[in-house]
Order: structure tokens, then C-alpha cells, then sequence
């Protein structure tokens, strides 16, 4: 059975999964329950161990169901823009210390006075990223004898309107991602089923990893970024946005 027949077997038992699993997360296989789990780590452990690469569906059991949304700003970073990043920071800028010892952050300024800001506003909060398959899926396809791609660098877009963070479908193709779920997710254009991904994520500056990781797949068509970090993340970091002098900060809460 595919991904989507074992979605439409929980969506049919959503009422019974409410009443015993409220807030844990079931594992779905060839139409029956197999277990449910306090978080997404233990039930993609259980599901990689019984099932190995081939599919299955994890799901939080909510009530009310959850319809996630993100949403990106209009202007993208283009490559003629005299606003680019190197190494997590906009040529221009300067990485500083703020506040007690702790995480490196990122502070945005140092270019000409009043053209920061209003970079940051149209182009956003950018951040360099490292995101691959997570352990537990990459251990596992070495043991089946398959290939595992390597991490890729990528530029993120800090997106607060995002409820669930966001992998450009180009990026979760290219990395073999399992996919291991799906998920409602509203934008501009509407409603849309985007598929869940397991993944691993590393930022470069905070030095912080998540592992594993879900994130929802979407066809973002930015040419200078592949991912939206949404609040799923932002809820575990301390995100400092300074409009009127155009810089950010990020460290881990």
C-alpha cells in the first residue's frame, strides 16, 4: 500500500486514533496501526528498524486536525543583488558577539547608512544550513547496500509566517529523503497536500542540529534559497529582529 492509502486509513479511523492517541504519534503500515509514540524520533526509530526504507506513514494525532501554512516574501535575493551572502553573512555585514559568552550570532549592518534595512525588509533573513538524510534513515540505507547522498549546503529563509518548516522538492529529491508522511499546508494559493520528509538539519552559525527531522516538501521557486525555517524550529531558538537597524539574531533558547 502506498503512503497516501495508509493516510486515508488514518483519516477513516481519525475518531478512534482521537480518543486513545491524542498528541502521540502513530505509525501507519499497510492500512493497520502498528504503534503510537510521544515524538516523531521514537516512531520513525520503531519504523526504520521494522520496515527499513520502504513506506510508511508517521502522524500526530490532533484534534482538531492541523492545517498548517507558510508563507515567503514576494522579493527574492537575486544573483545581481549588491546584498549576497557568504558564509551565512551578507557581504557587507560583520559577525559579532551579542550579549553573555554563548552561541555565535549573526548581526546584520555595516553597509551604507539606510540601505540595510531596507535590504533585510525586501529580501529577507537569510541563513547557511546543512541538511541531509537523518541518521537513522542513512544507517539504514548503508545496511540495505544502497548509496547515501551526501549533506548538502543550502541557504535558508527565517519565515515566522510558517507554521512547519519547508524543503524546496528539488532538494528532497536530489538527497533521497524518505518520505514519511503528508500534510495539509495553506499558502497564497490555497490549500495543498505537500509530502512529509525525514531529515537531519544543521545550522552553520548557531552551531545547533536537529536530527531527525520532519519537514514538509513544497515547490518554493526561489533562486537563492531552498528552505523556509518555520516556527517548529523558531519555537526551540531565540529570534532577535532589528527592523530599524537591519540586522537579526539567532542562538539556540
Amino acid at each position: 500500500m502506498s503512503i497516501q492509502d495508509d493516510r486515508n486509513w488514518y483519516l477513516k479511523n481519525r475518531p478512534s486514533m482521537v480518543s486513545t492517541y491524542l498528541n502521540q504519534f502513530v505509525l501507519i503500515k499497510d492500512g493497520g496501526l502498528v504503534g503510537a509514540y510521544p515524538s516523531y524520533a521514537a516512531a520513525l526509530q520503531a519504523a526504520v528498524s521494522m520496515f527499513g526504507t520502504t513506506p510508511y506513514f508517521i502522524h500526530q494525532v490532533r484534534d482538531p486536525e492541523t492545517q498548517e501554512v507558510y508563507v515567503a516574501n514576494g522579493g527574492f535575493l537575486g544573483s545581481g543583488s549588491p546584498f549576497l551572502v557568504r558564509n551565512g553573512v551578507p557581504l557587507g555585514a560583520r559577525p559579532v558577539q551579542l550579549g553573555r559568552p554563548g552561541p555565535r550570532r549573526i548581526a546584520l549592518g555595516e553597509a551604507s547608512p539606510g540601505s540595510v534595512p531596507e535590504l533585510l525588509r525586501s529580501k529577507g533573513a537569510l541563513i547557511d544550513l546543512r541538511i541531509g538524510n537523518a541518521t537513522l534513515i542513512a544507517n539504514q540505507m548503508k545496511s540495505e547496500g544502497k548509496q547515501v547522498p551526501e549533506p548538502q549546503a543550502i541557504v535558508a529563509m527565517i519565515d515566522t509566517g510558517a507554521s512547519i518548516s519547508a524543503i524546496d522538492s528539488s532538494v528532497a529529491a536530489s538527497l533521497g529523503l524518505q518520505q514519511t508522511g503528508s500534510v495539509q499546508v495553506g499558502g497564497v494559493g490555497g490549500m495543498s497536500q505537500q509530502p512529509v520528509f525525514a531529515a537531519s538539519l544543521e545550522f552553520a552559525e548557531p552551531k545547533i542540529a536537529y536530527d531527525p527531522l520532519s519537514l514538509s516538501g513544497s515547490s518554493l521557486g526561489a533562486p537563492d534559497f531552498q528552505m523556509l525555517i518555520g516556527r517548529n524550529i523558531l519555537c526551540q531558538m531565540i529570534l532577535t529582529y532589528d527592523g530599524a537597524q537591519g540586522r537579526f539574531t539567532l542562538a539556540r533558547a
